[in-house]
Formats: structure tokens, sequence, C-alpha cells
């Protein structure tokens, strides 16, 4: 009772989301009502065979099929109209019509196909070698004389488990890539790891990857389909090394490596069902059922009376992920594999400025060019120069997308040549952060504040599902990047003595990347979401907004702790306060972040919008927020913030001044 109760108030969250970010929520609350219909009828489950007929009788006295190991194996969930649904919705993962929704008229299906010598799509292989996880599972359960059932051979999993040759398990955890939609939270995915790996030739194993197939997509399209399931979900099974060059490489995301805590049994249970779950396929959803979540229902299969998937928010996040595995002691040995970027900023750091200037000097014209300004540097100095020229020109390489950068270009050998010549080592070694990623600040967070708008005092209440903003904690977190997912804000105001929406905001993202002599990256920003606003009546009507913007960021210097930026930005606004019912803007916006000793967060920022709707209602807006940090859970919050509506009056009778308090809760 407790599974079903937790399950359907898991369903009803992500129902509650879906209405939130898209209003599609009837696709996941009447969820499939045509279940009974999409298995397969390749089976007759009537049995013809006495020794069938046993073993079904024997499962039915057992009731195998209330088995939570048969249920993790099935995907089955709570469902709405149904006691169970899964979550697989490819057709040939069933072998039953009512598979879908009936986990006894599965299991009985499953063990009447062990008889039949029918082969099934897509793959050709007979239900005993396809379904690799069940047979061993029954076989365990019911004791199967398999002198009695029909011998079948199984050379493509004998190949599959044998090229795999694993002994253990680990959780890979690329770092999140603002600048990529399908990976501004990060990614997991799990490494086979190989009975002798080592450190070195771990990038020989097989990794086991979830994500969406996605063709042709892109831009908004790309994001709707990832919210509303409009896309296939499969796992694969490909050479770790790819997804290494991908992640590691070309995207510039750290790596970092969980051992997971598995007996070679359990090893070989996640294999079996990894073999059997490949040929089908689940509706990808970004925020619910992504990577991070099917990647743990994986894990389910070992772990059926605490099922992890059970213990997720509605949301899924992989740090979430980590966070829940690592509670659950599951996690053993980290490692950490910096990205090329990492490498450059960490020895850019430790160099003086007229070395990060030689370094530019030489990648951009060569050695021969550079030997006369090279005289004043001492021999150790040189050395460190080429150094970090051979991985600024590496890296140059991998940001314009070259995949194989093993060839070294006439310049890198001109220069490794030279630093051959000087015999100084030089510790290339980076250390790993002080925080990882898991032991960051938990990812939703709870807020209650008190302010002033106006001479008129509110309170609010605030909560936000994901992920992190500019005044959160930064320990943990990928520098300069705001990721808001979620986010609803409550007011009860004196004047109108009531609750009422303030701002809902659906998905708020800012990547700052810094640019200098090395990196020339480009920053950007987009913001969709509902705010209830005021007009020049006073009145507050709901306002549907969507922001975006491009610019550029820069740090000072490296003994100031500060960035500052600038977007050109375009709006629009829907809502009835305005004459046209529609408002679009253009302008511009700029800011400063800062963060003193660790504990102290401030973010100034100021932007002026230009109407070009004809409503002539132009929009200035300056302030200042403050954070303060408590804990790693815990901080408080002074925001200070003056708004100029220029709606055809002067501006003094159109400001609003607003001060707002918060205490802010993470959990």
């Amino acid at each position: 009772m407790r599974e079903w109760v937790s399950g359907n108030n898991r369903y009803a969250s992500r129902a509650l989301l879906q209405v939130l970010t898209c209003c599609m929520a009837y696709l996941l609350l009447f969820g499939d009502t045509n279940a009974e219909a999409r298995g397969r009828n390749l089976v007759e489950t009537t049995p013809s065979d006495p020794y069938l007929h046993s073993l079904i009788q024997l499962s039915r006295q057992q009731k195998l099929y209330t088995d939570l190991v048969w249920h993790a194996l099935l995907h089955y969930k709570p469902g709405w109209w149904h006691d169970h649904v899964s979550e697989v919705d490819g057709e040939d993962f069933f072998l039953s019509q009512q598979g879908k929704t009936s986990p006894q008229a599965e299991l009985e299906a499953t063990l009447a196909s062990f008889f039949s010598k029918v082969r099934l799509e897509p793959n050709n292989m007979a239900a005993r070698c396809r379904f690799q996880a069940r047979y061993f599972w029954l076989k365990q359960k019911l004791r199967f004389d398999e002198k009695r059932m029909p011998h079948q051979s199984c050379p493509e999993f004998n190949n599959f488990f044998r090229e795999l040759n694993a002994n253990g398990i680990s959780l890979i955890f690329p770092s999140s890539d603002p600048n990529n939609p399908s990976a501004m939270l990060g990614h997991t995915l799990l490494r086979m790891d190989k009975k002798g790996q080592t450190p070195k030739t771990r990038m020989l194993a097989h990794s086991v990857n979830y994500a969406a197939e996605v063709e042709d997509a892109g831009g908004l399209s790309f994001m709707w389909n990832g919210v509303v399931g409009g896309f296939k979900g499969r796992f694969r099974t490909i050479p770790y090394h790819l997804k290494l060059r991908e992640y590691h490489k070309i995207k510039n995301r750290d790596v970092w490596e969980y051992q997971l805590l598995l007996n070679q049994a359990q090893v070989d249970f996640i294999i079996r069902h990894v073999f059997e779950i490949e040929p089908g396929y689940f509706d990808y959803y970004f925020f619910t059922e992504n990577c991070s979540y099917h990647v743990l229902s994986l894990l389910d299969t070992i772990n059926p009376q605490s099922r992890f998937t059970d213990q997720l928010k509605p949301w899924v996040t992989p740090v979430d992920t980590i966070k829940l595995l690592k509670e659950r002691g599951i996690i053993g040995q980290l490692d950490w594999y910096p990205s090329p970027q990492t490498k450059l900023k960490y020895k850019i750091k430790r160099m003086s400025s007229s070395e990060r200037d030689m370094v530019v000097w030489l990648a951009k014209n060569g050695l021969p060019a550079s030997r006369e300004q090279m005289v004043g540097f001492s021999s150790l100095q040189q050395a460190r120069i080429f150094d970090l020229g051979l991985d600024y020109l590496k890296y140059q390489r991998i940001a314009d997308n070259e995949l194989d950068v093993s060839n070294l270009t006439e310049s890198e050998r001109e220069i490794l040549l030279a630093r051959s010549k000087l015999k100084h080592r030089i510790d290339q070694n980076i250390p790993i952060p002080d925080t990882t990623p898991e032991e960051g600040h938990d990812t939703s967070r709870l807020s209650l504040g008190v302010g002033e708008r106006d001479d008129t005092g509110f309170m609010q209440l605030g909560w936000r599902g994901a992920y992190h903003d500019f005044l959160d904690p930064t320990p943990g977190y990928v520098l300069h990047n705001q990721i808001e997912i979620m986010s609803l804000n409550m007011r009860y105001t004196e004047q109108e003595e009531k609750l009422e929406l303030d701002e809902l905001v659906i998905l708020d993202t800012v990547s700052l990347a810094p640019r200098d002599d090395f990196f020339k990256d480009s920053s950007w920003r987009l913001h969709i979401g509902i705010r209830n606003e005021a007009g020049t009546s006073g009145v507050r009507q709901g306002v549907f907004e969507l922001e975006t913007g491009a610019g550029l960021a820069y740090s000072l210097g490296q003994s100031v702790n500060m960035l500052i930026y600038g977007f050109a930005d375009v709006a629009t606004r829907h809502g009835k306060r305005y004459d046209k019912g529609y408002l679009n803007q253009y302008g511009l916006s700029a800011g400063a972040l800062t963060e003193l000793g660790g504990l102290w967060k401030l973010h100034f920022y100021m932007s002026q919008l230009v109407d070009i709707s004809g409503n002539t209602a132009d929009i200035r807006q300056v302030g200042l927020a403050q954070s303060f940090i408590l804990g790693r859970n815990v901080n408080l919050r002074l925001e200070v913030s003056r708004t100029e509506l220029l709606e055809g009056k002067s501006v003094e009778e159109n400001v609003v001044d607003e001060a707002f308090l918060s205490l802010n809760i993470y959990h």
C-alpha cells in the first residue's frame, strides 16, 4: 500500500510539472488509455505442454507476478487507471497484449514464450535469448528443469556478455553544459568496468547510455519535444572511449567517475537486463524520465525492495541521483578527470601576466617569430610557456570541432622539439575541487520572506524545483552559470489581503563565459515565465513573458574577484494589460557579480527595454541582490530594486521601489 501511495504521489507531481511547463498534463494524467492493445499476441499463454502448465500453476501459487523484482524488470509503476503501468513504451518489450498493465499476464506469457520457437522482432531472437534477465530470474524462482524445455542457444547474448567482461560498474557524471539544452543539468551513464581494469585501460570498457533519439531538431522545437515526451529514449551500449571523447574533449566538460559498490551477481544481473531492454524504448522527458532516471531504473533490478526511482523527486537532475546513491551507501571510490578547458584555466592562474602574454603570442605567431621575445624568460619559465602553449593550441583545435587532435601540427612539433631540450619537470596534476558535485547545495529551494513595495508590505512564499542561481552557494556547481526550473513565488499583500501569484518561472538560464586573451566564448540568457504585473492603473494582471539575449562577459583580472557582463536583449510579453494584448521590446542589460570570502555574494544589475509594438511601454530597472551564506543549504538574501514603467506618463508617477528579505532553505 505504501508503494502504491508513494508512486501515485510521484505521478501526480509529474503531471503537475507538465501542466506548468507546457499545458500538456493530460498526456500524463490519462496515461495510455489504450494500453491493452499495445502488447503483442505472439505467444499463446494457454498451456499445451504439461510442464509449462505446472510452471504457470507454481508461479500463481508463489504469486511471482507480485514480486518486486518482476515489477522492476518490467518497469512497472502505479498507474491512474490501472494498478500497474509499465514505463516502457516500445511494444516489442511485451509478450502479452495486456503486458503493459498486467504483471501476471506478462509473466505467464513470458513462461509460455520459453516453450515457443517464435523468433521475436526487432532482433530475430527466441524469447529465452532476448529476455535474459527474465529467464534467469524465473529459472531461479521456479527451478526450471531445462531438459523438459526446448533447447535454445543464445550466441548474441554470450558474445555481448563476453565482450563486456565486467566485474564492476561505475556511474559517470559529465558536468553540466549550459550551452547545450539537452545537457544543461549534466548527464549520467554507466560504465561496465572490465576485470583487471586500470585507470589507463578504463577507456577500453563499454558504457551503457540512455538518451533521446533526436533527428534534425533544434532550438525551441528541441525543448518542446523534450518537455512533452516527443522523443524516443533508448539504451545503447557504446565503447567508453567514444563517450569520453564526446564529453571530455569535444564539450569541455569535467568527468566524474563514481565506483558503485556491487557484487558480481548484481553486475551480471544488470548486464542481463541491459541486453533485454536495449531494443525497447521509453518516451523521453527532460525533467522526469530522463537519462538519470532510467540509469537508476537499471539499478532498481538489484534493489527492488526500496527502488531508487521511487525515492526521487518528480523532477530528476543528475546531481540528485548521485546524492541519492551516496546516501544509500552504494558509492565507493571517486575519480575526477578535468576537461582541457579546466586544465588550461588552472595553469593560466599559476602564471604571471608576462608569461600569459607570451603564451598567447606563441600560439598566434609560432615559435620562429617568438624566439626573440623568449630571450627574457628563464629556462623554467620557457618550459612553462611551451607546456601551456601546446595545451592551448590543442584546445583551439578542439574548440574548432576538430575530432582527432592526436596528430601534431607543424607549429606544435616545433614547440614540442624546443620543449624537449629543456629538462625541467613541471607537475601537471590538478587538485580535485574541494567540493564534489554531490556535496553542493541541494537543488530544490524553499524561501520565506518579507518586503515592501511602494510603501505596501508583503510576505512571500517561494519554491524552486531545480537547480542553481547566481546567489546560491557556489561549491559543487559550474561557476557563473544559472539554471532555474519551475520557480514559484506567492505573495500576501497588506493592501489586497490575499495570497496571489507573483511570478512563475518555467525556465531561467544564464551562461556567463568570461572572455580574455585565451577564451573568446559568448554569453547568453533565456527566460520563460508568467508574472503578475501591475499596470499604470495599479491593477496586477498575469503576463506571459519570453526574454532572450546574447552578450559578453569579462573578469576584472586575477586579483579582483568580479565578473561584469552585458547583453543585447529582445523580449515579448502577452497579457490583457497591454492595449494590443502583447508587447515586443528590445534593449540592453548589464551587471556585475562578485563573491567575498565565500560567504557574501552580490549581484548588481540594470536594464532598459524599449517598446517596438506601439504600446509606448518602455521599462528601466536597476537593482542589487545580496546573499549571505549561512551553510551548505541555508542562506539569507536581501534585494532592493527600482523599476520605471514609461507608459505615457512622467517617470515619477510610474516608479516601483521594492525591498525584499528572505530566508532560503535547500532540500
